[in-house]
């Protein structure tokens, strides 16, 4: 086939196309009438599922409001005395329908019976039923019992008793009624072109057209009740289509009863053989004059291009599953199919070498882009670690000018104030009452108390150059502990590492520091308590360890306790424990803090042993 024949190919397919639509035409016009014929029977079958419904409506009530009339004919005789519920045998006379009445007091349970047997079994709906009639003031109805016995089919209605008979207040008076009167009325308004079946939610069946009203037990009608009772909704008809069949199902808003008529619709083809008057012989020469034509276009419309088509999308295919570098042979017909197929193998080319241009260049950028990560993330560190030192020493700077200010204008009033105090304590120590006295020893207290914070602030402001020494950490904190003076609340523990500890530190630093925790330990404890100290050797270092059993310091501020300026005192500077790391990071040392709280705090140093190889005697 030469380039261009495609398109008269085309042409051809779709005239063969046009040909079929003639005879689609031919079942529309089939299926509209169809349609219509259903349209028709589903009307009607409502309207019929209707009437059905309301002759259940018709009966119900009319039963319901026989027995009211019985009922409230019953006088209550003159006197206080009322009758006994044995009296009410009178009512199966008046009632011919009547099969039984049952009397459910307010709990449920059955107080007498009168009537047939065998007598109805409420116990499994008494619950329903009371909250129905007592409880909401309704009508309960819908139950359905057979008496195969007396080839019955029963239903009941029940109500609330008017309190007429001795002895028995809020009782519900169930009655149930023969329905064979019903069951006749339903065959004399039976059409022969419409099934009714009619049946309670659970599949109890209670009528069907082909018999009448059921009364074997035990009879269901599964297929039926599967297609309606999940999709039926009160008030309103739901038409379904069963095949050939069409049917309407209702539910009886009194008893919450089924209601399904079914009319059977002639088939699609039973509609297009009468609408055209084709005999039956006519039909499969008929399919086979539409269908063998279409057949032999649709193959050789494969064979000429949805084959090759389909052999390049397999070429495309393999390319991506198996990562071929090269492709499968193709057809190349002399039309537009051979001339998409060149272009298709020139694309490919193409996309070959620009897809390894790419992967080359994904490379070298790969490789960029991971020495430029080396490169932000070291410069990133040098400048957080620059950044760090700079607001540290704009710190020290801002408070060593402070520290020199608070000297220069506090300490010297301060010494003048003592000296002064002296001066007054010493001339008026005869005189002096004891109420005199004990403020002047206040003002020495606070005066006292004033240049201890100032001493503070200079000690952490205060930047010299460091001296270092080697010794041992059992051996100086020893030292240190004997010139420190605790309350006499509290009791000390000591627990030393039987071998030296040798630590390469600033003895003057470290001292100030380990006496800042010593006094925080202490102020936490006012009314005494247990401060331990402890050296140690863990992983090759030093460590100090100093535990209070105080209340604990709260989770939330743990990382601020370091910080300078910050307390949780009424009275104090914030700046022992800000001392103290500055002495650490001084020394090389880790601050470890652990606190719960009700269970004390525990604060460590670790130094790094000391290198006794080298020479670490020097000043920094």
């Amino acid at each position: 086939m030469k380039k261009g024949r495609l398109s008269f190919l085309i042409f051809f397919v779709i005239a063969g196309v046009c040909l079929l639509e003639a005879s689609l035409v031919i079942f529309y016009v089939s299926l509209v009438n169809k349609k219509l014929s259903e349209s028709n029977a589903g009307e009607r079958l409502k309207n019929h599922a209707f009437l059905i419904s309301e002759k259940i409506d018709s009966f119900l009530t009319n039963n319901e409001a026989i027995m009211r009339a019985l009922l409230s004919a019953y006088d209550i005789p003159s006197g206080d005395k009322r009758r006994n519920i044995g009296d009410m045998e009178y009512l199966f006379a008046k009632d011919p329908l009547l099969f039984g009445l049952s009397v459910i007091n307010q709990e449920g349970a059955e107080i007498r019976y009168l009537g047939g047997r065998p007598k109805p079994n409420y116990t499994p709906v008494s619950p329903s039923i009371i909250d129905s009639v007592i409880k909401n003031g309704n009508v309960f109805r819908g139950l359905v019992r057979k008496n195969p016995a007396k080839n019955q089919l029963l239903t009941s209605i029940s109500f609330r008793m008017p309190n007429i008979f001795e002895g028995i207040n809020n009782a519900v008076i169930s009655a149930e009624f023969d329905m064979t009167r019903f069951g006749n009325s339903l065959s004399d308004s039976e059409q022969k072109d419409i099934s009714i079946l009619i049946f309670t939610r659970s599949g109890l069946l209670i009528y069907s057209s082909q018999g009448g009203l059921s009364v074997s037990p035990g009879d269901t009608y599964k297929k039926e009740r599967s297609a309606v009772v999940s999709a039926a909704v009160e008030d309103r008809v739901l038409l379904v289509n069963n095949k050939n069949a069409l049917g309407a199902a209702l539910i009886n808003s009194m008893t919450g009863w089924i209601i399904y008529a079914e009319q059977n619709l002639p088939s699609l083809s039973a509609v297009f053989l009468n609408s055209f008057e084709f005999s039956p012989g006519r039909l499969p020469l008929f399919a086979l004059v539409v269908l063998l034509p279409a057949f032999i276009v649709s193959f050789w419309f494969f064979y000429i291009v949805i084959r090759p088509i389909r052999m390049i999308t397999k070429a495309v295919d393999t390319l991506e599953s198996e990562n071929e570098i090269f492709l499968p042979p193709l057809p190349l017909p002399d039309n537009e199919i051979g001339a998409l197929t060149i272009s298709f193998a020139k694309l490919f080319d193409t996309l070959k070498i620009k897809t390894d241009a790419m992967e080359h260049e994904r490379k070298d950028l790969e490789e960029i882009n991971q020495s430029l990560e080396l490169r932000v993330g070291s410069r990133t560190k040098e400048l957080k670690t620059a950044l760090n030192e700079m607001i540290k020493k704009e710190r020290l700077a801002a408070i060593g000018q402070m520290a020199s200010i608070v000297s220069h204008e506090i300490r010297n009033p301060l010494t003048v104030m003592s000296n002064s105090l002296y001066l007054i304590k010493a001339f008026a120590a005869k005189e002096a009452d004891a109420k005199m006295l004990k403020n002047i020893s206040i003002m020495e207290q606070e005066i006292k108390r004033a240049n201890g914070i100032i001493e503070e602030i200079l000690g952490y402001a205060r930047s010299r150059s460091q001296i270092f020494s080697v010794v041992d950490i059992s051996a100086y904190i020893k030292d240190i502990m004997a010139s420190s003076s605790l309350p006499a609340s509290i009791t000390f523990h000591a627990e030393y590492f039987p071998q030296p500890l040798l630590v390469n530190i600033d003895t003057e630093e470290i001292r100030q520091a380990v006496r800042n925790i010593i006094n925080n330990a202490a102020e936490v404890l006012p009314d005494g308590g247990k401060i331990s100290v402890k050296t140690e050797c863990k992983d090759g270092k030093a460590v100090l360890s100093i535990r209070d059993d105080g209340p604990g310091i709260p989770k939330d501020i743990q990382n601020k306790i370091f910080n300078p300026f910050f307390t949780t005192k009424a009275r104090g500077t914030g700046l022992g424990l800000a001392v103290v790391k500055k002495a650490a990071e001084r020394n090389n040392a880790d601050i470890i803090v652990q606190s719960a709280q009700n269970k004390g705090t525990k604060i460590s140093m670790v130094f790094n042993l000391a290198d006794m190889s080298e020479d670490k005697k020097g000043e920094s």
